[in-house]
């Protein structure tokens, strides 16, 4: 065998393992083709699971629910953190509030929303048709 061979071997092992762990990394992230407006199945969620998740949210201080809606009354630490993890929290409590009011089989009632307050003011609601910003609150209005 020659060193010419010898190399082309090696080149093609090389290129085999790269290609290899490209694969793996793919299959594992999923691609990036994952739809972001992932549904949770009516089944799985009741509202014990979502008071359960809320009671042990650092950024909750309270909740209540009028109806279909969910009252969430957030802390300092919610307002300190960057606006599209607050509203990526709204949509994901959202989505479980909604598939929690569906029940088993059932549609998630038209009118479900979530409703963020601090200092007692509404600052953000999440409904079917998106997140509204109601206002801007300040940490400094609550004192």
């Amino acid at each position: 065998m020659s060193n010419d061979s010898v190399r082309r071997a090696l080149a093609r092992k090389c290129a085999a393992s790269v290609i290899l762990v490209g694969v793996v990394l793919l299959a594992a992230c999923g691609g990036g083709s994952e739809n972001a407006k992932t549904r949770i199945s009516a089944g799985s969620v009741t509202a014990e699971d979502v008071e359960r998740d809320l009671k042990f949210d650092a950024r909750v201080s309270d909740f209540e629910t009028e109806g279909n809606k969910l009252v969430v009354n957030v802390n300092e630490h919610w307002m300190s953190s960057p606006a599209g993890m607050q509203q990526t929290a709204v949509k994901r409590w959202l989505s479980r509030w909604q598939a929690a009011k569906a029940g088993n089989g059932g549609n998630a009632p038209n009118d479900a929303k979530v409703e963020v307050r601090f200092g007692g003011k509404p600052i953000l609601t999440a409904a079917e048709d998106g997140v509204s910003v109601l206002a801007k609150a300040n940490s400094d209005e609550a004192k």
